[in-house]
């Protein structure tokens, strides 16, 4: 026979153990990948990046956009763009161009636009970070249109 003591201890692993399992937040701290900056702007890029030409290939970008959209109204030339109709092609995402996150080029409705996403998991921007890529992608993308995003799941902004 187990004393009441025993028993509760025994109750208490089993409890612990099935409070940490069913608060894991996401697939990505399963994994032991959540604090890896690359990790997250590959599945990104992978997720946003059409696969062919249909419409469904842009619904993750346009989705993007309209995230951008509805969070921010710094941009008033482009809150104005009806991103349901909007024509979004020539989506190209690359990682790590010019040291940014990720680095989108797109045009919308004939229009070009350079997405900046910087990602932040753990660590803070740094070292003028922001400033130098916006002076970098103003000198090579003069003509487009930016809109710099900082994705963070916290407010790690000091």
């Amino acid at each position: 026979m187990i004393d009441f003591k025993t028993y509760m201890e025994k109750v208490n692993v089993h409890y612990e153990f099935l409070k940490k399992y069913y608060k894991s937040d996401d697939i990505a701290s399963i994994y032991g990948v959540d604090k890896f900056e690359i990790r997250h702007s590959n599945v990104l890029q992978w997720i946003l990046e059409p696969k062919g030409d249909e419409a469904i290939d842009y619904l993750p970008i346009r989705n993007l956009l309209k995230l951008i959209q509805e969070k921010n109204s710094y941009y008033e030339f482009f809150n104005l763009i009806d991103l349901t109709t909007a024509r979004i092609d020539k989506v190209s995402i690359q990682r790590e161009k010019y040291n940014i996150d990720m680095f989108i080029t797109l045009k919308i409705n004939n229009e070009d636009y350079a997405v900046i996403i910087e990602n932040k998991l753990e660590s803070s921007i740094h070292d003028n970070q922001l400033e130098v890529y916006k002076n970098k992608v103003q000198e090579i993308y003069p003509n487009h249109k930016k809109l710099y995003v900082f994705l963070s799941p916290g407010s790690n902004t000091e």
